[in-house]
């Protein structure tokens, strides 16, 4: 609340936009007891944390262009849907080529959400087993400029999720032999998406349907004129990396020598699904 604006709000007279970060979390621990059932004491445990992420980032005022009330009254009906999505003119007009300023600033939000659970147990003093997962989701979403092309009635949204778990045995044969066993699956996901919702007073629109598409396609739409340009975008790609990763270690204490062989096997399954080629119309 009591931050500076910044530099760029100030030089264009807007005010600056909200700035949030809430992080929150907790832990917690402690042996395994069910009631009539089951006493952990001394041999099983858990252990449980969380942690929350919040965040809205300030983007400063910037210009973009954006098609002006004239522009919009005379293109072609099958083209004012698109026109009208764009936000509306609130800057110096150009008519020469049909474009005004739209000047803004706005927030970008983020959030994360990361929890991780682990079980240990003894079996016996030779004989250690525990379990842990861990998951991590985050998304976000920004509107930009690139260099102006990008409007920012576009939402680039981006969502990541991880998860992973994780089993394990350690075992004691001898004062010198012993043996780490470990198995893990993880797997990371990821979702990007560009769509064009209601922002600075235009309307909003799905570009797939408007141009006939199908679904996983990428609709674009693009106005060169003059030295302007400016682009509407709506696409959709996801990805997700899956392992099995099996690592079993062996140490062996011969008098003053020590000895450690295994075997590290990992098995990589990437998956990508992109758009199919973009259709684009230029005006």
């Amino acid at each position: 609340y009591f931050d500076a604006n910044d530099w760029f709000n100030d030089y264009f007279g807007v005010k600056g936009a909200a700035l949030r970060q809430n992080d929150f979390g907790g832990t917690l621990g402690g042996p395994v007891r069910i009631p009539s059932l089951f006493n952990g004491k001394d041999k099983t445990f858990f252990f449980v944390s969380y942690e929350g992420l919040r965040l809205t980032s300030p983007q400063p005022a910037s210009i973009s262009y954006v098609p002006d009330a004239t522009l919009r009254a005379s293109a072609p009906a099958v083209l004012q849907p698109v026109l009208n999505a764009f936000p509306v003119p609130n800057g110096p007009d150009d008519t020469a080529y049909g474009f005004a300023q739209y000047l803004a600033g706005w927030s970008n939000p983020a959030s994360l959400d990361s929890t991780s659970v682990r079980f240990d147990h003894v079996v016996k003093d030779k004989l250690r087993l525990f379990f842990r997962f861990s998951g991590t989701g985050s998304d976000s979403a920004t509107r930009g400029t690139y260099a102006q092309l990008l409007t920012p009635a576009m939402n680039n949204i981006s969502a990541y999720t991880t998860r992973t778990y994780t089993v394990g045995a350690s075992s004691l044969f001898s004062s010198r032999l012993s043996n780490e066993f470990r198995l893990n699956y993880s797997s990371n996901g990821t979702t990007s998406s560009s769509v064009t919702p209601v922002f600075g007073g235009g309307t909003p629109i799905n570009l797939q349907q408007l141009l006939g598409l199908g679904a996983g396609s990428t609709g674009l739409v693009g106005f060169f004129i003059g030295p302007i340009s400016t682009i509407l975008l709506d696409t959709q790609s996801t990805g997700t990396q899956k392992q099995w990763n099996l690592v079993d270690r062996v140490s062996l204490s011969l008098g003053r020598h020590q000895f450690k062989f295994g075997v590290d096997y990992r098995r990589l399954t990437p998956v990508a699904l992109q758009s199919t080629p973009a259709v684009s119309y230029y005006y």
